[in-house]
């Protein structure tokens, strides 16, 4: 049950952002136009998107990871070794973030990049 409402929550969390970004890219279009007429090749705003996707979504990561790790130490004298197991549930943490961070960075990059010239 624990499993099933950390992934719900993991998800709803994860998309919130996702549309949180996407609802901002279009603000965004006119400031991407502006550097492709200014010569700015389309693999650096590519790059440049993916760094700037990436920051954001690493710090509500960063705030996560350490909110659980501190807490658990929390439960050290209810639970013999908190610790353990801990690389499971991270790993699929990192696994269904990263998905979200692609996708993001894939749909932000249709709505802000012209088409292929």
């Amino acid at each position: 049950m624990g499993f099933f409402v950390g992934v719900a929550f993991l998800a709803m969390m994860a998309s919130c952002l996702m549309f949180k970004v996407l609802s901002g890219a279009s603000k965004d279009v006119a400031r991407y136009q502006m550097l492709r007429k200014i010569g700015v090749r389309r693999e650096l705003l590519t790059k440049s998107i993916y760094k700037e996707l990436f920051f954001i979504f690493l710090f509500p990561a960063i705030v996560g990871i350490t909110h659980i790790l501190v807490g658990m130490n929390m439960f050290s004298p209810l639970v013999i070794d908190p610790y353990s197991r801990i690389w499971l549930p991270l790993v699929i943490f990192v696994v269904i973030y990263s998905m979200y961070y692609w996708i993001t960075v894939q749909l932000f990059k249709g709505i802000v990049l012209p088409k292929k010239d």
